[in-house]
């Protein structure tokens, strides 16, 4: 079971390997799931280890959203 810790830290390697702006993007998703989430509904995402997929359904949810490319 990964903690609080060992989670920011893969996040945070994570977000190194990617390019600025997508960072950028990343981290947010990452925040706004963390502020949507009660201490316990986030002790529970982190011990299911869900936190990954939440991110990534709020990334696909974002680019949805944002409509086509230019």
């Amino acid at each position: 079971m990964p903690s609080n810790q060992q989670l920011l830290n893969r996040l945070h390697r994570k977000a190194a390997a990617l390019t600025p702006e997508l960072r950028n993007v990343y981290l947010t998703a990452y925040q706004a799931i963390r502020d949507a989430l009660s201490p316990s509904e986030w002790a529970a995402a982190i011990q299911n280890g869900n936190v990954d997929a939440l991110i990534q359904a709020v990334l696909s949810t974002s680019s949805l959203e944002a409509g086509p490319l230019a």
